[in-house]
């Protein structure tokens, strides 16, 4: 499908800040609300800003200091350690941020990227068919609407690194959007099913092995294929649960990748955990254990959760 770029970039220069949503100094981003008037129908909606930081690139550090340094100042100084700060010439190869651009955004994207509190919470699997279950069902399939555009090749064709065409068993491997595409330690890629009839690791079964081995074994070969200077054992695949939506995924980082929370624990779970537990403990494990993961205050979840554990709690 053809992009007017010149229109998305117009949606760019017309956000107009509202207010912060989240700071985060540890990635170095932030999130911003903003109102974007459309030029065609003149309505204005709500759209959310993401600026991250970019990680330094190998080719450019040579002469980092002699070509982009722009007027440094000394701040500080300790015997060996002199501290200085400093701004940095433009160059068009190396930009200094990456921004993404959610237009329009729903009440639920600004919930998802605002400062919030978590919890920690222990799904048990009556919590999950009481609970999680109805939010599921709830959950508009405009949502993922993004997720069938890519699947039927209607938009990031063009991304696609490798493709396993059958319905059941097979999968499409492209960049995630988080990544720049060019830090191979940030790498991010993300592996999207064929197959609409996994929600999340809830539903998975004995007979969805042999989509998990397959995963397991083409992905590391399609990743260092495309990009040589990563080796298997540097590529983390893992589960998000609960899942940011719910077509099933799995998403593949670099090891080396220390500022993604969503690699850690209460939030992922590892590829090779997922098939040993249905493999070797249970056909039906994920039907049956307790889930413990971190859930935010501003998750549609947590409202029921809270109603779910306050009368269990009551009786």
């Amino acid at each position: 499908m053809e992009v007017d770029q010149s229109a998305l970039l117009k949606k760019l220069e017309s956000f107009r800040f509202v207010r912060q949503l989240n700071e985060d100094s540890f990635s170095k981003s932030v999130a911003l609300l903003g109102k974007i008037t459309d030029e065609t129908t003149q309505k204005e909606e709500q759209g959310i800003l993401l600026v991250e930081k970019l990680p330094f690139q190998a080719s450019e550090i040579p002469d980092f200091v002699s070509s982009r340094l722009k007027d440094p100042k000394l701040f500080f100084n300790n015997d060996v350690y002199h501290w200085y700060k400093s701004n940095l010439d433009n160059c068009e190869a190396y930009p200094d941020v990456k921004m993404t651009l959610i237009y329009p955004a729903t009440d639920v994207h600004v919930n998802k990227y605002s400062e919030q509190e978590a919890i920690m919470v222990r799904e048990t699997p009556d919590m999950y068919e009481k609970v999680v279950v109805p939010y599921i069902k709830r959950f508009p399939v405009s949502r993922i609407q993004w997720v069938y555009n890519i699947l039927d090749k209607v938009q990031e064709s063009e991304k696609i690194i490798f493709e396993d065409p059958d319905p059941q068993h097979g999968f499409i491997l492209l960049p995630d959007s988080k990544w720049d595409q060019t830090t191979m330690k940030a790498l991010y890629l993300l592996v999207i099913c064929h197959t609409r009839d996994i929600h999340s690791v809830r539903d998975l079964r004995s007979k969805h092995l042999e989509l998990l081995r397959r995963i397991r074994a083409e992905i590391p070969r399609a990743v260092v294929a495309r990009y040589p200077h990563v080796t298997e054992d540097q590529l983390k695949l893992y589960i998000h649960y609960q899942p940011s939506y719910y077509h099933f995924h799995v998403h593949v980082t670099h090891v080396g990748l220390s500022t993604s929370p969503g690699a850690t624990s209460g939030k992922a779970i590892l590829l090779d955990t997922v098939i040993d537990n249905i493999e070797c403990i249970d056909p039906e494990y994920y039907a049956k254990c307790t889930i413990s993961y971190v859930l935010g205050t501003n998750h549609g979840l947590y409202a029921s959760i809270r109603e779910y554990e306050d009368a269990k709690h009551d009786n």
